[in-house]
């Protein structure tokens, strides 16, 4: 290369930066944790960018035998890290999530007719580009192709792009046929079988029997049924579908549900600790309801939390929900909490016993924050549901500090780059929610010690773009524009104090209420202050 081709290629280098910065940004009075929201933007950025080509599990590391086969493994970790991507307006490096579903789909529906004798979308476990099965694992479960759905469908949901709705129609067409004919309708309800939330082996299935109504799933089936009407109504297409769709969303078995106490024997599929949840967990939390992993099967995970997953990615729980599922939802965040807590003590007190205590104490803690499968969801779990900001916040810092490593990654965790998902996901969440049509603005937020924030350019489901600050714990202005015209409904952010609405002609409008709706035209911005 010459001097003038390296420059020109420096030039090209800089300018993609400037406009990959300039589509949103965030302010914290928090040095650390900004710095880790920023440079986990940075490393998704620097490897998320071939559409064709998506980065592997692992990231930017690479062995002769690359864990998991370096591949797209489908039941979580190949969906996280794009999550935040969207929210923060990047969707170009988001995009590269669906291209191993969309090249697999011929496969996945002879897999679906050969394994199962019926139509629709199956996938392995273990996906590479251009159509690739890399691990054709199965082990039990059904979920996998979903969970990418859902990540399509959120995307959508931010931009209403007819263009990526054509794109990725026929895979979701093909997941709604699957489960249309795979779910199980019995006592008025229709149940998911033979899918587990964990892994499962021809072993554990023979010793623990067939597993049924994971909660992960019927979370994800219950928002992907509500919303495949809208967009088969957007594309004009299916219209003698919808109302089958809205019937399944409606008539999903319950979530699994019931308290510490009854679970004592049965709390995971598998020895996780050589303690009991009843030895972990002060008694006056232990007939508390929380959610269950499975109706059938596993009840409780020490270190893999999934039954969270129903409230994020599943966003079939929110601050809308009614009171007593939110009341479960929280609980069941609170209580994954306190294990970890007590469980780490518990760890760090025998290895101090055994002289194995030079080990960080901060790494005997897992299953919560902290847990190596699903850390990078549950941080935005909690903040769905309105958990303690305080605590959130608290631990997402003692991450950093104790596991943070310099390239956005976490010490001692092996699953690769769902861990850039972690910081900027939770703090998107809780300075900004969307997920049930009203737009949120800093609901989840530590207000008294951080009473200064701000964020630009965030994107909320119909197709909005929000700018807001906040300034000694009150927000100061919000800025909304709405790309598509609907009318902006947004849960008063001062309680029930007034706003005032200002329309880009100079027009002022009084807000009241708790929750006001602001109709709005196609690329119309507005300004909203107290």
């Amino acid at each position: 290369m010459t001097v003038e081709e390296v420059e020109k290629l420096r030039s090209c280098h800089l300018s993609w930066w400037k406009r990959f910065w300039s589509v949103s940004e965030i302010t914290l009075d928090d040095p650390v944790i900004e710095q880790r929201y920023y440079l986990s933007k940075y490393m998704l950025a620097s490897v998320s960018r071939d559409p064709e080509y998506p980065p592997n599990i692992l990231g930017i590391s690479t062995f002769d035998r690359p864990a998991w086969n370096g591949n797209y493994k489908i039941n979580y970790n190949h969906q996280s890290p794009y999550l935040n991507l969207m929210v923060s307006g990047h969707f170009s490096q988001s995009d590269p999530h669906d291209s191993p579903y969309l090249k697999l789909m011929d496969i996945s529906s002879e897999m679906s007719e050969r394994l199962l004798q019926h139509e629709g979308l199956y996938y392995p476990l273990g996906l590479g580009p251009h159509g690739v099965v890399s691990e054709a694992l199965l082990l039990h479960m059904k979920s996998p192709a979903l969970h990418g759905a859902l990540n399509m469908i959120f995307r959508y949901r931010l931009t209403e792009d007819k263009v990526y709705a054509e794109k990725i129609y026929p895979f979701l067409r093909g997941i709604a046929d699957f489960w249309e004919k795979d779910l199980v309708y019995r006592d008025g309800f229709y149940h998911v079988t033979g899918d587990g939330m964990h892994e499962r082996t021809d072993e554990n299935i023979r010793e623990a029997g067939i597993p049924e109504d994971p909660v992960n799933t019927l979370g994800y089936l219950k928002t992907f049924y509500t919303w495949m009407p809208a967009i088969s109504e957007a594309l004009e297409a299916d219209q003698e579908k919808r109302e089958v769709w809205t019937e399944i969303a409606g008539k999903l078995a319950e979530f699994p549900r019931g308290t510490i106490r009854e679970i004592q024997d049965n709390p995971t599929l598998w020895t996780e600790a050589d303690v009991t949840l009843e030895e972990l967990l002060p008694e006056e939390v232990m007939d508390t309801e929380i959610y269950y992993d499975e109706g059938v099967g596993g009840k409780w995970s020490f270190h893999f939390p999934g039954n969270v997953m129903q409230i994020y990615p599943g966003s079939a729980i929110g601050l809308s929900s009614p009171k007593e599922e939110l009341e479960t939802a929280r609980n069941t965040v609170h209580i994954h909490a306190l294990v970890e807590r007590a469980l780490g003590e518990f760890q760090w007190k025998k290895a101090k016993e055994a002289g194995e205590e030079g080990k960080d104490p901060h790494f005997y803690k897992a299953g919560a924050f902290n847990a190596s499968n699903l850390s990078c969801l549950f941080f935005t779990a909690a903040a769905r549901v309105g958990y303690e900001p305080e605590i959130i916040w608290e631990e997402m810092r003692e991450m950093i500090l104790h596991r943070g490593l310099p390239n956005g990654f976490l010490k001692e965790n092996p699953h690769g780059i769902e861990e850039l998902n972690t910081i900027p996901d939770a703090i998107q969440e809780m300075m900004f929610q969307s997920h049930e049509g009203i737009l949120r603005i800093f609901p989840v937020w530590p207000k008294t010690e951080h009473p200064n924030a701000s964020f630009k350019g965030f994107r909320g489901c119909g197709a909005f773009e929000v700018d807001a600050s906040l300034k000694r714990g009150e927000v100061e202005e919000i800025v909304v524009i709405s790309h598509m015209g609907h009318p902006c409904v947004m849960e008063n952010p001062w309680e029930k104090g007034e706003g005032e609405l200002i329309r880009s002609d100079g027009r002022r409008e009084k807000l009241s209420g708790e929750i006001w709706s602001i109709p709005m035209q196609k690329e119309e911005t507005v300004k909203i202050r107290k």
